[in-house]
């Protein structure tokens, strides 16, 4: 939809590139990342500005909300390079789930076309449970912002009364030596908000902040310096649009888009964490990742 057949190919690739395929040699490179944060910043402002005309040309909130993701999105992604390296980070994501996880259908979904199947939520043998079902969503996000893979997991899970994990407290370390404390839970009230996300990520020059729950977005940057980057979000900029993942995918299969917002990579690591989850909590060992 926003960048269709990106390739953002990165630094050591290119100089590798150049090394053995010419005899050109790199004198210098200057790491505009941080004006490319404030750029993504402005056309957000811009893009809010001029959604009086977007709407008089024909174009739904859908798609609204994806440029506004999109756009805060990226900037994040730039803006984590303001924190160093990266050494922890907390993130944790609640849902009500806890009816599917029982065996007892979605309340909130009974009076949709679609409903999901609670045969398969709550089976075990069928990957049912928050970690497969809710938790890959969080994962999938977290490694799209961090690109280090996964390399010891210990967890601690609940179980519901069909014997699928509806509480999840796991202790990550990845190959960088960071650690990573995940939450996962699908009991929460569904009358005060459809989801909460959060990600706090923490690095040796600062922190970056993710909050997605409707009402509370936010995305913030603090720095060891004093700077403070925080982006201006409207509520309801953080709200999941059900809709748009299957349009996505629609238009992947008929050829018509072919942008990767899914490395098959994220989708890799979350598995590899989602699977040594479950099988550190029913061993009660640390697994080990290759």
């Amino acid at each position: 939809y926003i960048f269709p057949g990106s390739c953002l190919v990165a630094m050591p690739q290119i100089l590798n590139a150049i090394k053995e395929k010419t005899d050109m040699v790199m004198i210098d490179s200057e790491d505009i990342t941080q004006h490319y944060a404030k750029t993504l910043e402005i056309w957000r402002e811009d893009f809010q500005k001029a959604l009086p005309q977007v709407k008089e040309l024909g174009f739904s909130e859908s798609f609204t909300r994806i440029w506004n993701f999109y756009l805060v999105y990226c900037e994040a992604g730039f803006l984590e390079n303001l924190i160093g390296d990266f050494q922890h980070a907390a993130i944790q994501l609640a849902s009500p789930t806890s009816d599917l996880m029982h065996g007892k259908g979605l309340s909130l979904a009974k009076d949709a076309l679609l409903t999901p199947l609670a045969s398969t939520w709550a089976d075990p043998s069928k990957a049912g449970g928050y970690g497969w079902g809710q938790l890959t969503h969080l994962l999938g996000l977290f490694f799209k912002l961090v690109d280090e893979s996964p390399k010891q997991i210990f967890a601690f899970t609940s179980n519901s009364d069909s014997g699928v994990d509806y509480y999840n407290s796991v202790n990550m370390r990845l190959e960088n030596g960071a650690t990573c404390s995940i939450s996962g839970s699908s009991n929460m009230p569904a009358a005060f908000a459809k989801f909460q996300v959060d990600i706090k990520i923490f690095g040796s020059e600062g922190n970056l902040m993710i909050d997605l729950e409707p009402g509370r977005e936010r995305v913030l940057v603090e720095t060891f310096s004093g700077e403070t980057h925080k982006e201006d979000i409207k509520e309801g900029d953080g709200e999941y649009d059900g809709t748009t993942p299957a349009n996505y995918l629609v238009d992947v299969c008929a050829g018509s888009n072919s942008e990767d917002m899914a490395p098959g990579i994220v989708g890799y690591r979350s598995v590899c964490v989602v699977e040594a989850m479950l099988e550190s909590s029913k061993s009660g060992n640390v697994v080990n990742l290759s």
